[in-house]
């Protein structure tokens, strides 16, 4: 059992709480205190069952780890924990648990095992932040041509041995800044997050020297059929190449971009919040499972799902969230929340009796509710082209269950005449 301490605001730690009442039901960890950085007096009104600690002690020394709850600004949250005497690993931002498939102790796990990511473009390093690890990879904050990363990658034991020579600048039209470009060969470092030279060069090194050999996981995104061949020849044990067309190409894995940027898009999907791919499988072993393949997802799932839940949601286009709701037995419906809208034009504030909300307000609703976000279960009433998309907003509201309406129809479906 993982013994964990809240850090916080009151509202913050109070919401928290309630997130992570599954896992305290389930034995998986203990909250064992909490540190309120403000509204301190609400501790003592509100019954958590744990004490509110107000200085250090045995209690950190004790915890498994320390979670920031509801804190934006990372680095300085955890400046300020760490200042409180909390070591740097024990610190686990509450985004973290919001990821698909968390465990504490595959987190600890993944940590330990110091996987060095090397990428072309923003994925490595969005993977990094998105779980909190080490960088050990000098492809952070800078992006490759094509042709040059494999380039790199080909020559990557002399690449990271040699210092790389300052080659001018460029800019960035999204950060608005001008940013060094760097050449090793004929290989150019296009470090377009970086405005000091001096800084990009002594990050590149730092960072070459904490690669770790023996656990690469290679990655590349490309649009090019040429560069994705060239890529899945390359001699390392795990690798993977993003690519936006139908191929037979070993290790490349074809992404429909929804109409989006390619490369944006793959980006967007380094928490795995899409549901395209675990994310865990990838980082671990180095390989794509996508989540629709997993044995437990699905048609087998779907039913103990909505029985299970401790409310639904019916989220998505009017008509076809109506149709969703005909489908529910009756004693489905007595666990309908209510309607979530993807555009509240021409839609009524209730249909058949139950609320119809944007989507912002019900987080907020859930709250009043008292039932936490992992016992909400969305039912997505959507054309298909929009799950990914739509899946991606939902948890980054705080909800993580889904089932889409054709999972719901297999086991109800509409009676002909109607």
């Amino acid at each position: 059992m993982e013994r964990i301490i809240l850090w916080g605001t009151f509202e913050d730690v109070k919401k928290a709480y309630g997130l992570l009442a599954e896992r305290i039901r389930s034995g998986e960890l203990e909250v064992t205190g909490a540190h309120l950085t403000q509204d301190a007096a609400c501790g003592d009104l509100f019954d958590f069952s744990f004490p509110v600690i107000r200085t250090g002690g045995a209690l950190f020394r004790d915890a498994s780890y320390v979670l920031l709850c509801g804190m934006r600004s990372d680095h300085a949250a955890i400046a300020s924990v760490t200042n409180g005497g909390v070591p740097r690993e024990k610190i686990i931002p509450e985004a973290l648990l919001q990821i698909p498939g968390f465990s504490f102790a595959r987190y600890r796990a993944l940590s330990q095992s110091r996987v060095s990511i090397l990428s072309n473009c923003c994925w490595g390093g969005q993977t990094y932040h998105f779980f909190r690890l080490p960088f050990l990879s000098p492809t952070i904050n800078l992006f490759f041509e094509d042709e040059e990363y494999l380039d790199f990658l080909e020559n990557l034991e002399e690449m990271i041995r040699t210092e790389p020579e300052l080659s001018g600048t460029e800019y960035n039209p999204v950060d608005e800044l001008e940013y060094p470009v760097f050449r090793i060969g004929n290989v150019k470092l296009h470090m377009n997050h970086c405005r000091d030279s001096a800084e990009g060069l002594k990050k590149w090194k730092e960072r070459c020297g904490r690669i770790n050999p023996d656990n690469l996981l290679v990655t590349m995104i490309t649009s090019q059929p040429r560069a994705a061949r060239r890529f899945s020849k390359l001699p390392f044990a795990r690798k993977v190449c993003f690519v936006p067309f139908e191929t037979e190409i070993p290790c490349c894995v074809h992404v429909e971009s929804q109409g989006r940027d390619f490369v944006a898009y793959i980006n967007s999907m380094a928490t795995g919040a899409t549901g395209f791919y675990d994310p865990w499988t990838l980082l671990e072993e180095g390989r794509i499972v996508r989540v629709s393949s997993f044995p437990e997802e699905r048609e087998d799932d779907a039913h103990e799902k909505l029985f299970s839940a401790g409310g639904l949601l019916i989220y998505g286009a009017r008509s076809l969230g109506h149709r969703a709701y005909l489908m529910l037995p009756d004693r489905l419906k007595e666990k309908l929340c209510g309607f979530a809208v993807s555009s509240m034009e021409n839609n009524p504030d209730e249909k058949d009796g139950h609320p119809v909300r944007d989507l912002a307000s019900w987080a907020e609703h859930f709250e009043t509710l008292n039932i936490p976000g992992d016992r909400i279960l969305v039912i997505l009433a959507l054309h298909p082209q929009y799950y990914r998309e739509v899946e991606l907003a939902l948890v980054q509201n705080g909800f993580r269950q889904f089932l889409r309406i054709e999972d719901v129809e297999r086991f109800f479906p509409l009676p002909l005449d109607l």
